[in-house]
Order: C-alpha cells, then sequence, then structure tokens
C-alpha cells in the first residue's frame, strides 16, 4: 500500500523543507490508540518522550531528542507547504470496506463498460452509504 491509505498506489513525496525556532508540544496522558499500522508519540508529565502502538502497547521511547526534533520539524514543515505532483492516478476497485468512524474513504469504480465514477463511502443517517461525486 501506498502511503495514502484511501489511494493505495499514490506514493508521491513531499520535499519542501523549511526551519523553525521552536515546536511546542503539550504533556499529555496516555491518549486513545492509533489506527492499525501507526504510531503515536507525545510527552508525558514526566517530561519523557513515548509512543504508543495500534494495539495499545505503551513504552518509553529511546529515540534521541535530536532525531524527534528534526522529524518533528520536518513533518511540520510538510504539512505547511506539502509540494504535490500535478496529478495523481489512481486504481479502478470495486466498493471497499467501510472506513473507521470519522473517516470517510475516496475511490474510483467501473460504473458500466464506458464510464467510471469517483465515489465516497460516507455516514449518512448513522449508516454508511456510497455516493457518487463525479
Amino acid at each position: 500500500m501506498g502511503k495514502y491509505p484511501y489511494f493505495p498506489k499514490v506514493t508521491s513525496v513531499w520535499t519542501k523543507k523549511q526551519k523553525f525556532d521552536t515546536i511546542s508540544i503539550k504533556e499529555v496522558t496516555t491518549p486513545s490508540n492509533p489506527d492499525t499500522g501507526y504510531m503515536k508519540i507525545y510527552f508525558k508529565s514526566d517530561g519523557k518522550l513515548y509512543k504508543l502502538n495500534s494495539s495499545g502497547v505503551e513504552t518509553l521511547s529511546n529515540a534521541t531528542v535530536s532525531a524527534i526534533t528534526q522529524a518533528l520539524l520536518d513533518a511540520k514543515a510538510n504539512l505547511t507547504n506539502p509540494n504535490f505532483p500535478s496529478y495523481s492516478d489512481i486504481d479502478i476497485i470495486t466498493i471497499p470496506s467501510n472506513p473507521t468512524a470519522d473517516k470517510g474513504r475516496i475511490y474510483l469504480k467501473q460504473i458500466d463498460a464506458n464510464n467510471d465514477g469517483m465515489f465516497i463511502l460516507i455516514k449518512k443517517a448513522g449508516s454508511f452509504v456510497e455516493v457518487q461525486i463525479a
């Protein structure tokens, strides 16, 4: 799967770089588990850096402060000024499974032999429905 879960073939990389003086990160209690295949990193009131996997296993991070700081600075720079390609190729698929709560799922599928469509699975009136958007 590519970097973007709803578009598995999209693998473009953001290359915009920026420098920042500081990043402030609030101390928190253990957050909710991340989605499958993801990790969360955070500081707790003891001033230590922790990581949490999708199974709910919390561990003290052994990452160096400088490595984490650089990763956060790079992530913030990429989110502030991403560099997207002029287009992305997306595979035609059948209707995917429903997304997790508080998410929608965009995809392309074949309507008939002469037409393809862009669709979104989105929650309406309490259940997920397929809506054609193009």
